[in-house]
């Protein structure tokens, strides 16, 4: 499980031991599972967080005279001859780049990015370090794949319709290569939103009991999210947001991600954030947020939801949870109106739940009204706006306003569970310390000049 960076972690995690960078992609998470060509019926599927199964299906033309083949039977020969392939990524998709930008030409095209491999062509990966789970994904996944699609190009073949390309990492110390990667386009310009994302996957195949019943759940919560006034995601309405572009890549970004080493893929799934007092040194899976991109998936119940939509005016407060070991506690608050609350549920009673995990983010506003309290309107005019914002989130932290003080800005009835209470707690860790990629670098840079004693990095 990912935790945010913070000062903390930087200090003891990030610049004490090697790890990897790579950009944070705004898409939806993904289970890219590819059969064995040795089944009787090789498959090609995709699985969501909440494991409901896509099915990457349909014929595709093979080209000489031969008959057609399914999707999946053409990707097991190519990725699983000899055993199953399980690789971890993201669903993105792409808008159309001009010609001779991508093999794919000018058609917008589902790409599944992938970061991680549990398991390819038979063989486990899962238990290995990270430089071996890439560097199978790259010879085993991706180069396979890539000649595919150069040989399907120049024969004038369609291609598979999904786009499966490897996430670009870097040692830590050369984050500024990603970053090179990283622009702001006008919003008009952007690569579809996540919620668009999740419609594309289930045009590839079928869903797990009808693609048509669970894209119309994800029509529903994207519609009734916009009637409620909460946004798809924290970029939506803004003059600018940030995309990633690098060659046959491009795909909107919300920050970075650090990965260690050392650890394998299992170890990463339970990780802590944070070593118990006078244990050993951990080495989390870290992620790096602009200031105000950085959001919690919290769960807000039903009985909160119809409260708020039988209300008036400004609505009621509704507690927000956390998981925790299989329970849920409550961790902060939001306040909905009556609006959002009947949008709540409608999406909850469409997928038959009574609660339901919402994307949320601190309340901007009201932390810097901490500060103009406190310090006086005067005071925080005269400071620069990115200065005003962080002073207020660090006050609002010590004060325990973040306990308080969140706003709905994207429903996530494809999420099962809410984050959990320790990845809540650093992201607010995160709000506070305010760490950006200057002060990651500066850092990295003082701990190779210096290394600790102990200390595992290399350069």
């Amino acid at each position: 499980m990912a935790c945010a960076l913070t000062s903390h972690s930087l200090r003891e995690s990030l610049c004490r031991f090697p790890y990897a960078v790579c950009e944070k992609s705004d898409g939806e998470r993904f289970l890219l599972l590819i059969t064995a060509a040795t089944d009787d019926s090789p498959r090609a599927v995709l699985a969501d967080r909440s494991f409901s199964l896509f099915e990457l299906s349909g014929a595709i033309s093979m080209g000489g005279g031969r008959a057609p083949s399914t999707v999946g039977a053409v990707m097991a020969q190519l990725v699983s001859p000899a055993g199953d392939t399980l690789v971890d990524g993201e669903l993105v998709s792409r808008p159309a780049l001009p010609p001779g930008k991508a093999i794919a030409g000018e058609v917008p095209t589902p790409v599944f990015l992938v970061f991680d491999a549990v398991q390819v062509n038979g063989t486990r990966t899962a238990d290995r370090r990270l430089p071996d789970r890439l560097s199978a994904v790259g010879t085993g996944v991706r180069e396979r794949l890539r000649r595919d699609d150069t040989k399907r190009a120049h024969a004038g073949l369609p291609l598979l319709p999904l786009l499966v390309l490897g996430k670009t990492f870097c040692k830590a110390p050369d984050l500024h290569r990603v970053l090179a990667h990283v622009a702001s386009w006008p919003a008009a310009r952007a690569p579809a939103s996540p919620g668009d994302v999740t419609a594309a996957a289930l045009k590839l195949g079928h869903g797990e009991g009808g693609g048509g019943a669970a894209g119309g759940r994800a029509a529903a919560a994207a519609a009734s999210a916009a009637a409620a006034g909460v946004t798809e995601h924290a970029g939506i309405g803004r003059a600018e947001v940030s995309v990633y572009c690098e060659g046959q890549r491009v795909n909107g970004n919300d920050g970075l991600v650090f990965t260690p080493e050392a650890p394998s893929y299992v170890d990463l799934l339970s990780m802590p954030d944070k070593a118990a007092p006078g244990g050993a040194p951990v080495q989390p899976l870290l992620k790096w947020k602009p200031l105000l991109e950085n959001t919690v998936d919290f769960l807000v119940r039903l009985v909160d939801a119809e409260a708020a939509a039988g209300g008036s005016g400004a609505g009621c407060t509704a507690t927000l949870f956390s998981s925790a070991g299989g329970r849920t506690v409550e961790q902060a608050a939001t306040s909905l109106t009556p609006e959002q609350g009947k949008a709540l549920v409608s999406v909850m009673r469409a997928h038959g739940k009574k609660d339901l995990v919402v994307e949320c983010m601190v309340d901007e506003a009201a932390a810097k009204g901490v500060v103009r309290s406190l310090a006086g309107d005067h005071t925080a005019a005269a400071l620069p706006a990115d200065k005003v914002t962080s002073a207020a989130l660090k006050l609002a932290y010590r004060r325990g306003l973040f306990y308080q003080r969140w706003v709905i800005i994207r429903l996530r009835p494809d999420k099962a569970r809410a984050n959990s209470v320790l990845t809540a707690v650093s992201t607010m860790e995160a709000l506070a310390d305010s760490v950006t990629p200057a002060d990651v670098a500066a850092a990295i840079r003082q701990a190779m000049r210096a290394p600790q004693p102990g200390a595992a990095r290399t350069a």
